[in-house]
């Protein structure tokens, strides 16, 4: 690829405070393959898989390839609250996409946060009062472009280069990325390195879960090209479809509440008349 040749700077600035790119906090088609680690016994087509469990692998890609390791172009960093309903397995409320915590993260309800309150707030609250809110996640959503050679299930090779996906990191892999890439960054922009992305294998009782781990290569920074910045137009473009979206359902949300606010105003006014009568 070759080097972007030349770029309209607001362009870019608008795409940096959507995509979360920037040094500070501005105002401001189709689903992603997601990299995620192995867990099944089966794939979809029935095929045994437990050989490549705790192995990277593209979800809702044209097909399934295992590695231990890949590397990733990370383009933007958001965050977002999800609020999964596990007995109906479907999300009953999401907020914004932000770039920033600073961000207010309204929600399709009408409220923020799908009505979680702060870390610091719930810091000293007891483990059953947290729990109230275990269906509500944090998640911090990395989108990029990934790259690496790996296998399928029949054995095959397969080399996978620049295909734009979407990472979720969540609870105990939640701030590697800031600790392990981010503040070692020394003020340059996650886009110019190529990451490392490799996992580590957990147990809690008779539960095995698996952490993400990020080695930036700070040595060889590499340099904006035509179709990285295409990937991040079209990165920007869903973000903020699916932001317009939310909001839109924010919005409608307040109305109908203000609308209820207002009937019950009017029915107690009513009622204190009729008592006056």
């Amino acid at each position: 690829m070759g080097e972007l040749q030349k770029i309209d700077s607001a362009k870019l600035a608008e795409l940096n405070a959507i995509l979360g790119l920037n040094d500070k906090p501005q105002q401001s088609g189709n689903r992603l393959p997601e990299l995620k680690f192995s867990t099944q016994r089966k794939d979809a087509e029935g095929n045994d898989i437990r050989q490549f469990e705790g192995k990277l692998y593209l979800k809702n890609y044209e097909q399934a390839v295992y590695a231990d390791s890949v590397k990733i172009r990370v383009l933007s960093q958001l965050f977002q609250w999800i609020d999964y309903d596990p007995d109906e397995n479907k999300v009953r409320n999401k907020t914004l996409l932000i770039p920033f915590m600073s961000h207010e993260a309204r929600d399709q309800r009408g409220g923020i946060r799908c009505g979680k309150p702060t870390s610091r707030e719930m810091k000293d609250w007891s483990p059953d009062r947290k729990a109230q809110y275990k269906s509500i996640t944090l998640f911090r959503q990395l989108r990029c472009l990934v790259s690496y050679t790996g296998k399928t299930v029949d054995g095959t090779e397969v080399t996978i280069e620049n295909v734009p996906a979407i990472i979720l990191n969540k609870n105990s892999s939640y701030m590697n990325f800031e600790d392990e890439v981010v503040k070692k960054l020394n003020g340059r922009n996650y886009n110019d390195v190529w990451i490392e992305v490799s996992g580590a294998e957990h147990q809690n009782g008779s539960v095995t879960y698996y952490t993400w781990h990020y080695t930036p290569d700070l040595k060889n920074p590499v340099p904006m090209d035509d179709k990285t910045f295409d990937t991040m137009i079209h990165f920007a473009e869903m973000v903020k479809k699916e932001n317009e979206s939310i909001d839109a359902s924010y919005e409608r949300a307040i109305r109908e509440r203000s609308i209820d606010d207002d009937a019950i105003d009017a029915l107690e006014d009513d009622l204190d008349s009729d008592l006056d009568d």
